[in-house]
């Protein structure tokens, strides 16, 4: 029978999780002037940019517009952008229509801003001129915010488009009242699952780190103490002074007080994320381990930091969002945003303190921050089997300077190889389908990713699919190990009627592989395994097929001596 194992994602995943819908912005456009409503939304005007959605089900509770995106700079005006005054509606396919921003950030704002609207949590924030510029290590971006109809009142999007048909054209429509508007530059609305995971109570230090996956969460620093392995300069177990991070000046408070620990992996070159609704004189950095300790854990030490100069070797500094690292606006709620070069696979830890004790909840997500077009829009990525051959499809809805895709196997979804490279379509915004075939030499692979690399060598993985074969194959079982417990020697009665080439394997009981022999086999011959030089324990002998014929499961003996 064949076996199709469900999607398994293994990393920790830093790019979106619902399906993204662009708009087609040739070049940016000038805002000022810009005067549509719901009523008269101005069709063939700059002011109305039209996003095209297909192929999606009914919208619900669980799959909602999870995200409206508008990313504008002053590249078109010559002078800063006026954020305060800029105003944008949604238009659904069936008509209906709200506003979803209504002003509020900085009226004098440069640098590229990428706003993000989401439905309302108790721990995101709304639109104010304080937070908008100077709370990033990328100059202007603005961030997650709450969308905010004209009356000031947020706007939960997932009810207010619940049950219509979203397949059809969007609309989003500008407008504003004055003369120094914004150049806009993209937007896009995404749909998925709009829940946002409740974290408030956990992250209290670096060994129990919230473990992220990417997804919007609520954390807190509420009823948090400080943490003894507080990254920077004196962050051992009796010493709370921090500052410099490996000579990087970050601004920090000099004493640890109540922080709050987050633990993700990368799965890409460029991570973004962005913090919003967090209180004023709350910090925040991204941190990394720097495995100066020789323990390769960030969350121990053997090191004694003894002088007050002394940088805790624990860690690297990977992001802080400004150099003043406390803004000083009080009663506002702000928004700290962390854009970082990242390497895909490693670990890293968002860690938030509150300066003096403060308490405060706050909102964290993913795929936020610097005009980093992604590569590729992957809509699905699939296998399947056909025997011992398998098949894996996947499809692009648009792709950007895209030069090939490389589909990977694994044994153990940890250590993976190359199978083969298939070009990609560069620069694209229509659909595109690609398919592979081959025959597997081994039943053991049954992980399977893609690498996708663009023409300047940066690359992103996919998520991991697990695809089993091994059922196509008849399961042999007629195998006799003796003696079983065995002292110093193992005979394997294979019993098989098929010559062919086998390898085996003995592992131990963490899966490591101690002994490896390539066995060609002669019909009813035997063979014997000499264990003297394996301690006593349980053990697991493995013979895979190499010419796939057939499927012979792991067997286990015991060695006492």
């Amino acid at each position: 029978m064949k076996k199709i194992v469900a999607i398994l994602i293994l990393l920790t995943s830093l790019i979106g999780y619902g399906q993204t819908f662009n708009s087609v912005i040739p070049s940016t456009i000038d805002l000022t002037g810009a005067s549509g409503s719901c009523a008269a939304p101005g069709i063939g005007t700059p002011n109305l940019q039209s996003i095209n959605v297909s192929g999606l089900g009914v919208l619900s509770a669980t799959f909602a517009l999870q995200e409206i995106s508008v990313t504008v700079d002053n590249s078109c005006t010559g002078s800063s952008a006026n954020l305060n005054n800029l105003q944008f509606r949604i238009q659904a396919p069936d008509g209906t229509c709200s506003a979803v921003y209504w002003g509020g950030l900085s009226t004098l704002a440069t640098g590229t801003h990428v706003i993000k609207l989401v439905s309302p949590v108790g721990c995101v924030n709304s639109p104010n001129s304080s937070n908008s510029s100077g709370n990033s290590n990328v100059t202007g971006n603005a961030g997650y915010y709450a969308a905010t109809d004209n009356f000031g009142a947020t706007v939960n999007l997932s009810t207010l488009f619940s049950g219509k048909n979203p397949n059809g054209t969007w609309y989003l429509i500008f407008s504003e009242n004055t003369t120094s508007e914004p150049c806009l530059v993209a937007t896009s609305i995404t749909f998925g699952n709009p829940a946002v995971v409740d974290e408030t109570a956990n992250g209290e230090d670096c060994i129990s780190a919230i473990n992220w996956n990417g997804k919007s969460i609520c954390a807190s620093t509420t009823g948090k103490s400080g943490s003894v392995l507080m990254p920077g300069s004196m962050g051992g177990p009796t010493k709370t002074e921090f500052g410099t991070i490996s000579g990087s000046t970050c601004g920090w408070n000099g004493v640890n007080n109540n922080d709050t620990w987050i633990k993700f992996t990368a799965t890409s070159t460029s991570v973004c994320i962005g913090i919003s609704g967090i209180d004023l004189d709350l910090q925040s950095i991204v941190v990394t381990d720097a495995n100066s300790d020789g323990d390769n854990n960030p969350c121990t030490t053997n090191v004694t930091l003894t002088t007050a100069s002394t940088n805790d070797p624990r860690w690297t500094l990977v992001s802080c969002p400004r150099n003043n690292i406390y803004p000083t606006t009080a009663g506002s709620s702000l928004n700290q945003n962390h854009c970082f070069a990242a390497t895909a696979g490693k670990v890293y830890y968002l860690v938030v303190d509150g300066n003096g004790g403060l308490e405060s909840s706050f909102y964290v997500n993913s795929t936020y921050g610097v005009i980093n077009t992604l590569p590729i829009e992957l809509v699905s990525f699939k296998g399947n089997c056909n025997g011992t051959t398998k098949t894996f499809t996947w499809q692009t809805a648009s792709e950007t300077n895209n030069n090939y895709f490389t589909l990977e196997h694994s044994k153990d979804a940890v250590e993976y190889s190359v199978i083969s490279n298939v070009n990609g379509s560069g620069t694209s915004t229509i659909n595109n389908s690609y398919s592979t075939s081959f025959t597997e030499s081994e039943i053991d692979f049954k992980y399977y990713r893609l690498k996708q690399t663009d023409y300047d060598g940066k690359y992103t993985y996919s998520n991991i699919i697990s695809v089993e074969c091994n059922g196509e194959l008849p399961v042999y079982s007629n195998i006799n190990l003796y003696p079983n417990p065995t002292n110093n020697q193992l005979n394997i009665n294979l019993g098989l009627t098929i010559e062919g080439k086998y390898f085996i394997s003995i592992r131990n009981v963490l899966g490591q592989e101690i002994k490896t022999i390539n066995y060609f086999k002669s019909v009813n011959n035997d063979i014997s395994i000499f264990t003297d030089e394996l301690s006593n324990g349980i053990y697991f002998l493995k013979i895979n097929d190499v010419t796939n014929k057939i499927a012979i499961p792991v067997m286990k003996f015991v060695i006492e001596k």
